[in-house]
């Protein structure tokens, strides 16, 4: 079995955030390693707790409410004075009458329409251009020759209304005459007294005040609620951490990774038994979501996929 160096090439070494601070030293290689094992410089992500903490959410203060008035319903005696009233006794009789009435003679203006006549009236037609046969020059051929003259149009004939007699008015003498009429009669007027009403005391309930509304200030508390925190417990560094040596990246291995990182959802490639960049890919997707140490194929994430290396490490 042939190994990989235990101290990598540096570029490969510097692959995680806290291998390429450039001020950060490298870690001491682990001081059990044996000849043929395989060491890289992972980085180990930070580790996490959760913690509860109590804050304010809101501060103590003072509300103001408002105390409604109060009523209560008293009885309320008043005093009203003597006074004279008018009371009528016996209604007044009263009966309808015909009655005769003579309309004298007058005179009145009746409105008199004005009369008119339908008329006929020949009107001229608009003069058109027409086209007519000329004559051309001696000696030319006459025919085709056409000239341009004005000639009437012809009559039309309208039927228009004739004012014959214009409106007026006459008079119209109205004779006299007589009509009944009907119109109530007073026979026997209304009878009618003067009554001395005394003085009396009426009593009647009342809503009274009794306290008026008033405002208040109320101090109110302050909110408090959880809030959590994550707090870094330990924070990520880099750290050698045992990987598959040359030999043991077998095809037959590197299927059994791939098909154990289809199942969770995260390699979509062909189990082809080969170190590609869809596989490295997927490698680093499940090392994040197990907060692996991220980097090359170790062997904590051949653990944590349920995968044995063949030969061990």
């Amino acid at each position: 079995m042939r190994a990989l160096p235990m101290l990598l090439p540096l570029a490969m070494l510097v692959a995680t955030p806290a291998a390429r601070a450039e001020s950060a030293p490298l870690p001491e290689p682990p001081g059990n390693a044996r000849p043929g094992d395989c060491y890289g410089l992972l980085y180990v992500p930070p580790v996490y707790e959760t913690r509860t903490e109590t804050v304010e959410i809101e501060p103590a203060g003072e509300r103001i409410e408002t105390v409604p008035a109060v009523y209560e319903w008293v009885q309320e005696t008043q005093q009203v004075p003597a006074r004279r009233i008018r009371r009528i006794v016996q209604p007044a009789k009263v009966e309808t009458v015909e009655e005769t009435v003579e309309v004298p003679a007058r005179t009145r203006q009746v409105p008199v329409p004005a009369t008119y006549r339908t008329v006929q009236e020949r009107v001229p037609g608009e003069t058109v251009t027409v086209l007519k046969p000329g004559k051309g020059l001696p000696g030319q051929d006459q025919d085709g020759i056409f000239c341009l003259v004005e000639a009437p149009g012809s009559e039309r004939v309208i039927e228009k209304r004739e004012l014959v007699k214009p409106a007026s008015s006459r008079s119209v003498t109205v004779p006299a005459s007589s009509k009944v009429v009907r119109k109530s009669k007073v026979i026997e007027p209304a009878v009618t007294e003067w009554v001395e009403v005394p003085p009396r005391t009426i009593t009647r309930k009342v809503k009274k005040l009794v306290t008026p509304a008033t405002t208040r200030r109320v101090p109110t508390p302050a909110k408090f609620g959880d809030v959590l925190h994550r707090v870094v417990t330990t924070p990520g560094h880099a750290e050698w951490q045992p990987i598959l040596c040359e030999d043991n990246l077998t095809p037959a291995l590197l299927s059994e990774v791939q098909r154990r990182l289809a199942d969770k959802g995260l390699y979509k490639g062909s189990i082809d038994g080969r170190l590609g960049s869809g596989t490295d890919k997927a490698i680093r997707q499940f090392q994040t979501i197990e907060e692996l140490p991220a980097g090359p194929l170790s062997v904590p994430t051949l653990q944590a996929l349920g995968v044995r290396p063949a030969g061990g490490n």
